[in-house]
């Protein structure tokens, strides 16, 4: 009796220490993740304002619609992540969003499309490893198919849904009653189609003033995509590496020095 006694003693005086996973963010590191979220001031018109979903005491998000999370996806998540998780995740999650930042590209090279039908395995192994089973269900397994589908039916843009979705918004905007929403919609698009049949034959008449978008008023003195910002800028002082790696970025991301790169 004393023995055991003594074993279970020594067993309990034993502490083990279970570290947390690859993939696990401390409390620290997802204040910093939602901090940086947070703080993204994109061009008007690129997405919808993030920060606004974004809430840092408690640590979370939500709100974001179906193209908000497209920007996540593909812009957004790998900076954010940056220098928080350890190498082998990080490394899986870019390599994840880099291949839908390639895939919807306006201009798909058909021979790059091959060698992403082949990251794009490797990628989910590399997930596959890092991360739990109960996250690989079968919609997460859906991208394997989506380069073939590039391959076969063209750029993405011409196949996604964000047209229809905008369009379901401007039907929203006729319903009145919501008992029948349908019948709104569709004395809505009727009223809309008459008014455009009849614009056709009354020329000269004075035509009825249609809503400017947001940035419509902006003077452009150059060939440059502008328009405003959805924030104040904010005022960033660089070190001289970090200065010279953006001069560069912007170098190799220029039309004009394709030649010279080439």
């Amino acid at each position: 009796m004393g023995i055991r006694s003594n074993l279970h003693t020594e067993v309990r005086e034993k502490k083990t220490y279970l570290p947390p996973v690859a993939y696990w963010l401390s409390k620290e590191e997802k204040k910093k993740f939602y901090r940086r979220l947070s703080n993204f001031r994109g061009p008007d018109g690129y997405c919808a304002n993030i920060s606004n979903c974004v809430s840092l005491d408690p640590p979370s998000i939500g709100g974001m619609k179906s193209h908000d999370h497209h920007v996540l996806m593909q812009n957004l998540l790998p900076v954010a992540l940056r220098g928080l998780l350890p190498r082998g995740p990080r490394l899986a999650v870019t390599r994840i969003c880099n291949y839908f930042n390639r895939l919807c590209q306006r201009i798909i090279d058909p021979e790059k499309i091959i060698k992403l039908e082949e990251e794009i395995v490797e990628t989910m192994c590399q997930l596959e490893r890092y991360f739990p089973p109960s996250l690989f269900d079968i919609i997460f397994h859906l991208p394997l198919h989506l380069a073939r589908e590039a391959r076969l039916g063209g750029p993405v843009h011409f196949r996604w849904m964000y047209p229809f979705e905008r369009y379901m918004k401007t039907l929203k905007a006729f319903v009145k009653n919501f008992a029948r929403p349908e019948a709104c919609m569709a004395e809505g698009y009727l009223a809309g189609e008459c008014l455009a049949f009849c614009m056709e034959f009354l020329q000269k008449s004075i035509l009825v003033e249609e809503a400017m978008t947001g940035n419509e008023d902006v003077e452009t003195t150059q060939n440059v995509l502008e328009g405003r910002t959805l924030h104040k800028a904010k005022e960033v002082s660089l070190t001289d590496k970090e200065r010279d790696v953006a001069h560069r970025y912007i170098l190799m991301n220029t039309v004009v020095i394709d030649p010279y790169v080439q």
